[in-house]
């Protein structure tokens, strides 16, 4: 017998989970202070995720009938855009991980909106999507 204010989940079900991942690629640091570009294996370690991690984590989420958020940095849309439409094709979220991984403490309101604007103009023109989830 269910206590009095106990949740009741659909079909009998006992909780629930949200699955999030973070599609970053090589952005973050390296990439804002630019030693990214001079040091090619963090591109190589970090294009492993988009390129070959992110159609195995889908197949995964398919055969377990699993939905799943993925926050994305606007760039990584640029660069992949194939893949991060793959996420939405297959009914996932995608919502914004910044333009480049951006530290938004460490950037002004204004720097911030810009940043978020951009990264709006990105998802429309690539994935054809408004984003209605943000991740700094």
């Amino acid at each position: 017998m269910q206590q009095p204010g106990a949740v009741r989940w659909p079909q009998g079900k006992r909780g629930c989970m949200a699955l999030a991942f973070d599609l970053d690629g090589p952005t973050g640091d390296a990439m804002l202070n630019g030693s990214l570009w001079s040091t090619p294996e963090y591109f190589t370690f970090g294009a492993y995720g988009p390129y070959r991690a992110l159609g195995r984590l889908l197949d995964l989420l398919r055969a377990f009938h699993l939905p799943a958020t993925f926050f994305v940095p606007a760039w990584v849309v640029e660069q992949w855009p194939q893949q991060c439409q793959a996420i939405i094709e297959q009914g996932h979220e995608v919502a914004y991980h910044g333009y480049r991984h951006e530290s938004f403490w460490a950037i002004s309101p204004d720097e911030q909106r810009a940043v978020m604007a951009k990264s709006a103009e990105v998802f429309l023109q690539h994935l054809g999507i408004t984003a209605c989830g943000f991740r700094t």
